[in-house]
């Protein structure tokens, strides 16, 4: 499956990833995404989707996500929450 990804860093400096699937148009995602990524550039991705170790972000929720509604928005929260 090809996807674009969109790999950045939220306010807190925790990793985000949005991830949508080739058809699916950006302008159909949910507004707050397209305003947090639209200066991100794309990445175009190949992925094996039933093969989790292909990407380090790959998991079955975002597989799920991808195949049921072409996109899947994530972050990674890495060390002590500092809020």
């Amino acid at each position: 499956m090809k996807v674009n990804c969109y790999p950045a860093f939220d306010e807190k400096g925790n990793r985000t990833l949005l991830a949508v699937a080739e058809g699916f148009k950006f302008s159909d995602l949910p507004q707050w995404l397209q305003d947090r990524n639209k200066d991100i550039p794309a990445q175009e991705s190949d992925i094996n989707i039933d093969d989790y170790s292909c990407r380090w972000w790959l998991s079955k929720p975002v597989a799920d996500n991808l195949r049921t509604q072409g996109w899947d928005a994530s972050v990674w929260v890495w060390g002590p929450d500092k809020r």
